[in-house]
């Protein structure tokens, strides 16, 4: 019994000392370097016949004691001949729980990624998609054969992936689209499997774009340096993959930091959380940190465009609040805000479509309302350049007095008639205004200390020209101008303003003027000067910045009452009016004033014997008419 027992441990001992020799001399041919070379030769040869394209590596480390397996010097051609993918390393680290059927992937590890992506234009074919269709899955089918629908390996076809640590180092994508490159480069991607959630960092993340085109700006300091053309967008990002499926995701971005030195973006911070799925995302807490700007968006949802279903894209947000200080947007998007560092307080809400923007309940204003107004708006044709349209309610807004001066002196303009803008006082407005392209004309009421004014102004599309209507039916201009001889005025004006910029600072070089250029024609329906109470006065105004020259006329039935003034508003002179030339002219009398009294006396029978035919007949007219029977 005993020596039974021996012999059959003997044998087992004889039997797994055999494997051992077997696997150790397998792992020690496997571990040298010349089968090594001949394996990765059979393997990429055959990955060229697959893909019908040169695919070649330098050479291949494999440690199967450890598990690592090192790819040095691979590269790939697309079917032009063209270089479309190379890689100086890929290092990976394997377990596998044979149990479990699990294939660990502990660590995989990339240096030097370089892709070369090339499309001619949206409808030709990239020179990737070749790689997608060789390892995509082909669909089944109920044809098949049963033979082929089962696997020739249900181990590997039953084994799972799990990665641990993916790391992406010195990696850069070029994509050449029509005239427009963009390059896509990356210092580092680590990945990294935290419990059941991904951790993701970016960093020294550098996207470029370059259409081969002026920039927009080009020569045009007024347009804001933004340009999808001409990139140079650098980023930091930390990322927490909560779930992701084939179908969802949950993500939240944790960290971010944006800065794009040639358009002068730069976001310091930008935190969200995103829920997605093919047809929907959802962003939620939304946080935006600029240099002094701070934006919240508590929810937007998007629907994502289909084709199939013609389905658009479309979007809606929640609440959008924060204080903003527009100096932050002014070099990508409006120079002309380069020095506006007021802060301001915000509040809005927004959706729309790839097409058009609509803005509701918004409301601007400073901490301490001196500043404020409620709008609403929207703006369409956003794909179409010259079909551009932006239309705007502005429901109220209200500027205490002297916050205008404070508002103006955030702009690089002249100061004019700072003092008579003081002088309104308190101003209130509602209204409306439009932007055709570039044509802007504005519509409302103004309230002010001095009286209400209704007006229309329209900005040309050269905006070179200021041109409108205003009208007020009862208007303080002596408190305003400080002459107080000058009472309540009922008036409308019509207007061309000179706002060229150029010419405007010509004109202030030479004359040092302080007032508008251009010309004004007003009708005065009624006004007073000291204790001359006068109706019907017509004016005509020009001024060329220093010097507003005029003539006013008082018509009446037999006479009319003109003189001539001067107005002068330099940097020189005081602000003074001064009036020359008065005088009264007498009408000739008018064509049936010069007939002879006879006739005028016909006309006069002719006219009452009219009005008494007339009156007879109303009266026969309203005479009630006798009933009659059969």
């Amino acid at each position: 019994m005993k020596k039974t027992v021996r012999n059959i441990l003997l044998w087992v001992l004889g039997i797994i000392l055999l494997i051992v020799l077997l696997l150790g001399g397998a792992t020690l041919m496997l571990n040298t370097k010349n089968v090594q070379q001949k394996l990765l030769q059979a393997a990429t040869e055959r990955l060229s016949e697959r893909l019908q394209t040169r695919v070649v590596a330098d050479s291949v480390s494999v440690n199967l004691f450890g598990m690592e397996m090192s790819l040095y010097g691979l590269s790939v051609d697309d079917l032009q001949g063209l270089q479309m993918l190379q890689m100086e390393r890929l290092k990976s680290n394997l377990g596998v729980r044979l149990r479990k059927r699990e294939l660990i992937v502990k660590r995989v590890e990339s240096d030097g990624l370089k892709a070369l992506l090339v499309r001619s234009d949206s409808d030709s074919v990239a020179n990737y998609e070749f790689l997608i269709k060789a390892f995509s899955k082909k669909p089944k089918t109920d044809k098949q054969p049963p033979s082929e629908k089962k696997s020739k390996n249900p181990l590997f076809d039953s084994l799972s992936l799990d990665v641990h640590r993916l790391l992406l180092k010195d990696a850069s994508v070029t994509y050449n689209k029509a005239d427009t490159v963009t390059a896509l480069m990356l210092g580092l991607l680590d990945v990294k499997r935290d419990g059941k959630k991904l951790l993701v960092g970016i960093d020294s993340l550098h996207l470029q774009t370059d259409n081969h085109q002026p920039r927009k700006n080009a020569g045009r300091p007024k347009k804001g340096a933004f340009d999808a053309g001409h990139l140079d967008v650098k980023a930091n990002m930390k990322w927490v993959i909560n779930y992701l499926q084939k179908d969802s995701l949950n993500a939240t971005l944790a960290e971010a930091t944006v800065h794009d030195p040639e358009t002068g973006i730069h976001i310091k911070d930008l935190r969200l959380n995103v829920l997605a799925t093919p047809k929907h995302v959802t962003l939620e807490n939304l946080v935006l940190q600029q240099d002094s700007t701070l934006l919240n968006i508590d929810r937007t949802d998007i629907n994502l465009p289909d084709k199939k279903t013609g389905q658009q894209l479309t979007f809606r947000t929640g609440n959008i609040t924060g204080h903003i200080v527009l100096h932050d947007i002014a070099r990508p998007f409006a120079p002309v805000l380069q020095d506006f560092h007021l802060p301001l307080k915000l509040s809005a809400q927004m959706n729309g479509t790839d097409d058009q923007l609509v803005f509701h309940h918004v409301q601007v204003g400073t901490d301490d309302r001196k500043f404020h107004f409620t709008a609403d708006g929207v703006i369409d044709h956003l794909k179409g350049k010259h079909l551009l349209t932006i239309s705007c309610d502005i429901n109220q807004l209200q500027v205490k007095q002297g916050m205008p001066e404070v508002i103006i002196s955030q702009f690089q303009v002249k100061k004019l008639l700072m003092d008579q803008l003081y002088r309104l006082g308190d101003i209130t407005y509602n209204g409306h205004f439009d932007v055709l392209w570039k044509r802007e004309s504005f519509r409302g009421r103004l309230t002010t200390a001095a009286g209400p004014m209704d007006f229309q102004l329209t900005v040309d599309d050269n905006a070179e020209n200021l041109t409108g209507t205003v009208s007020s039916p009862t208007f303080r201009i002596g408190k305003v101008l400080e002459m107080p001889k000058i009472g309540d005025v009922d008036w409308s004006a019509e207007f061309n303003i000179d706002i060229s910029k150029a010419r405007t600072a010509k004109m202030r070089r030479e004359k040092g003027g302080k007032l508008p250029i251009g010309i004004v024609k007003a009708k005065i329906n009624e006004c007073s000067y000291d204790r001359i109470r006068l109706k019907n006065l017509t004016t005509d105004v020009e001024s060329d910045g220093a010097e507003a020259r005029g003539s006013i006329v008082q018509q009446g039935k037999r006479r009319d009452i003109y003189s001539q003034f001067i107005y002068t508003g330099s940097n020189d002179q005081k602000n003074r009016l001064k009036i020359i030339n008065p005088g009264i002219r007498f009408h000739k009398k008018q064509t049936e004033d010069a007939q002879p009294d006879g006739t005028k006396n016909k006309k006069k029978k002719d006219k009452k014997a009219k009005a008494s035919d007339e009156n007879s007949s109303t009266k026969v007219s309203d005479t009630p008419k006798a009933k009659t029977g059969k």
